[in-house]
């Protein structure tokens, strides 16, 4: 019964989700960003093939959700909040690329507990320690999400930094040509495993530690506090 219970609770991507993710990679790589940008991108031999990871990012434009999953050359299960996912412009996409919804208002259980289980089912989740978006340009202090998954299953993080993007527009690509982007792949971090309660301050402080591997990778300008 036990172990009947193990394999009820595996997950993989439904394979028409999977590849439509692994099409719109193909496009995202070679042909989408090479058009508008001049990518720039290193370190990616560190995301591990195979095995449960957190893919810890930056988050400055909408484009960087596509770019990290272009050429991260694994599935990864995003997360984006409830009126994302379900809004007529992007949902579809969303729905597409299998992203995880999740509600702001308070803890979303059912949302954490499927994020738990596609990383026991060793596939890898994409997630933005800062909890949303920078408007500014600047790197923000971190939510307990990234931190609070990492830390219950022992699930390493790949620190991913991202900056340029946040300069495009159509009118600059038209008459500048195409504008350089960076994405810099960092050394995974081990932040231990505690599955019980975890203290705030210890979340707090594994959450740092990821905003400062994103932020070593970062131009001084985009550090924000951790320059």
């Amino acid at each position: 019964m036990g172990a009947e219970r193990r394999r009820d609770s595996s997950w993989e991507p439904p394979w028409i989700i999977a590849t439509i993710y692994a099409f719109w990679q193909l496009l995202g790589r070679f042909v989408v960003f090479p058009f508008l940008f001049r990518v720039s991108v290193a370190g990616v031999e560190r995301v591990p093939e195979e095995g449960s990871i957190i893919v810890a990012s930056n988050h400055f434009t909408q484009f960087d959700p596509i770019l990290t999953g272009s050429y991260v050359r694994r599935y990864l299960t995003f997360m984006a909040k409830r009126e994302v996912v379900e809004s007529r412009t992007v949902g579809w996409l969303c729905r597409a690329w299998g992203v995880l919804p999740v509600s702001r208002d308070g803890m979303d259980l059912p949302a954490v507990r499927q994020m738990l289980r596609i990383l026991r089912s060793g596939q890898a989740m994409m997630m933005y320690p800062e909890g949303t978006r920078s408007r500014d340009g600047k790197l923000r202090e971190p939510q307990p999400g990234a931190a609070y998954a990492a830390m219950k299953l022992g699930t390493p993080v790949i620190p991913v930094s991202i900056w340029g993007t946040e300069a495009f527009s159509w009118r600059r690509r038209l008459t500048k040509g195409r504008m350089p982007v960076n994405l810099r792949v960092g050394e995974p971090l081990d932040l231990g495993r505690r599955p019980g309660r975890i203290p705030d301050d210890e979340l707090q402080a594994a959450g740092e530690t990821i905003m400062r591997a994103i932020a070593a990778n970062l131009p001084p300008s985009y550090r924000g506090p951790y320059g």
